[in-house]
């Protein structure tokens, strides 16, 4: 039998491959996390990350960048 997962543990998962994926990108450019995070949040790749049905909430931080750089 598979678990459920609830909208908040995806949630807390969403932050946390978020955070990681723009601390590694702040890190790699020089540019701040809080205009990264800034940047970020305008994205399609932001809104798909939040939509639960895109199951980028479980993806790794490689992921999302990819995702990030190719949709935006």
């Amino acid at each position: 039998m598979l678990a459920t997962v609830e909208d908040s543990q995806k949630e807390a998962c969403a932050v946390l491959v978020m955070k990681t994926m723009l601390v590694d990108l702040s890190e790699k450019t020089g540019e701040k996390f809080d205009v990264l995070l800034l940047k970020f949040s305008k994205s399609r790749t932001y809104k798909n990350l939040f939509d639960y049905d895109t199951k980028y909430w479980c993806e790794g931080p490689d992921y999302l960048y990819t995702a990030y750089k190719l949709m935006n």
